[in-house]
Protein backbone atom coordinates (compact mmCIF):
# COMPACT_ATOMS: atom_id res chain seq x y z
CA UNK A 1 0.00 0.00 0.00
CA UNK A 2 1.25 3.18 -0.84
CA UNK A 3 0.77 6.53 0.68
CA UNK A 4 1.58 10.14 -0.74
CA UNK A 5 3.93 12.59 1.05
CA UNK A 6 0.27 14.36 2.39
CA UNK A 7 -1.14 11.06 3.80
CA UNK A 8 2.16 10.57 5.52
CA UNK A 9 2.36 14.31 6.46
CA UNK A 10 -1.32 14.23 7.98
CA UNK A 11 -0.64 11.05 9.55
CA UNK A 12 2.67 11.75 11.49
CA UNK A 13 1.12 15.49 12.76
CA UNK A 14 -1.92 13.28 14.15
CA UNK A 15 0.23 11.12 16.05
CA UNK A 16 2.67 13.94 17.29
CA UNK A 17 -1.02 15.10 18.80
CA UNK A 18 -2.00 12.82 19.90
CA UNK A 19 1.43 12.12 21.83
CA UNK A 20 0.82 15.03 24.02
CA UNK A 21 -1.75 14.90 25.60
CA UNK A 22 -0.64 11.75 27.83
CA UNK A 23 2.46 13.84 28.22
CA UNK A 24 0.71 16.90 29.03
CA UNK A 25 -1.51 14.90 31.49
CA UNK A 26 1.69 13.37 33.05
CA UNK A 27 3.53 17.37 33.50
CA UNK A 28 0.40 18.23 35.06
CA UNK A 29 0.81 15.17 37.67
CA UNK A 30 4.14 15.89 38.31
CA UNK A 31 5.09 12.21 37.19
CA UNK A 32 7.77 13.59 34.59
CA UNK A 33 9.88 16.88 35.00
CA UNK A 34 10.52 18.27 32.02
CA UNK A 35 13.64 20.73 31.72
CA UNK A 36 12.04 24.01 31.19
CA UNK A 37 14.83 25.89 29.64
CA UNK A 38 14.93 23.28 26.80
CA UNK A 39 11.13 23.10 26.22
CA UNK A 40 11.47 26.77 26.28
CA UNK A 41 14.35 26.73 23.35
CA UNK A 42 12.00 23.99 21.55
CA UNK A 43 8.92 26.51 21.93
CA UNK A 44 11.19 29.26 20.08
CA UNK A 45 11.79 27.38 17.38
CA UNK A 46 8.76 26.18 16.77
CA UNK A 47 7.42 29.96 16.71
CA UNK A 48 10.48 30.55 14.21
CA UNK A 49 9.49 27.79 12.05
CA UNK A 50 5.75 28.89 12.30
CA UNK A 51 6.17 32.07 11.14
CA UNK A 52 8.50 31.35 8.09
CA UNK A 53 5.55 29.22 6.80
CA UNK A 54 2.94 32.50 7.28
CA UNK A 55 6.05 34.43 6.25
CA UNK A 56 6.05 32.29 2.63
CA UNK A 57 3.40 31.00 0.81
CA UNK A 58 2.57 28.35 2.87
CA UNK A 59 1.41 25.17 2.63
CA UNK A 60 -0.94 22.41 3.32
CA UNK A 61 1.27 20.97 6.31
CA UNK A 62 2.00 24.38 7.92
CA UNK A 63 -0.99 23.22 10.22
CA UNK A 64 1.70 21.09 12.13
CA UNK A 65 3.60 23.74 12.50
CA UNK A 66 0.97 25.00 14.47
CA UNK A 67 -0.24 22.00 16.13
CA UNK A 68 3.60 21.49 16.91
CA UNK A 69 3.94 24.91 18.66
CA UNK A 70 0.86 24.68 20.38
CA UNK A 71 2.34 21.39 22.51
CA UNK A 72 5.74 22.64 22.79
CA UNK A 73 4.23 25.59 24.78
CA UNK A 74 2.30 23.77 26.44
CA UNK A 75 4.36 21.84 27.76
CA UNK A 76 7.00 24.63 28.73
CA UNK A 77 4.11 26.40 30.47
CA UNK A 78 2.92 23.44 32.53
CA UNK A 79 6.47 23.20 33.44
CA UNK A 80 6.99 26.50 34.58
CA UNK A 81 3.58 26.55 36.51
CA UNK A 82 4.13 23.19 38.10
CA UNK A 83 7.62 23.41 39.25
CA UNK A 84 7.89 27.47 39.95
CA UNK A 85 9.87 26.24 43.15
CA UNK A 86 11.53 23.80 41.70
CA UNK A 87 13.12 25.39 39.03
CA UNK A 88 16.80 24.90 38.46
CA UNK A 89 19.04 27.36 37.66
CA UNK A 90 20.37 26.95 33.92
CA UNK A 91 23.29 25.73 32.88
CA UNK A 92 26.10 27.28 31.22
CA UNK A 93 25.27 25.62 28.04
CA UNK A 94 21.91 26.47 28.18
CA UNK A 95 22.47 29.67 28.92
CA UNK A 96 24.82 29.72 26.12
CA UNK A 97 22.13 28.10 23.71
CA UNK A 98 19.73 31.24 24.27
Amino acid sequence: MEMDAGTVGVLAGLLGLFSAVPYCIRVWRREIRPNPTTWFLWSLQSTVLWLAYKGGEGTEASWIAEVAGIYVWAVFLLAAIRQRNTWDKPSTLEIAAL
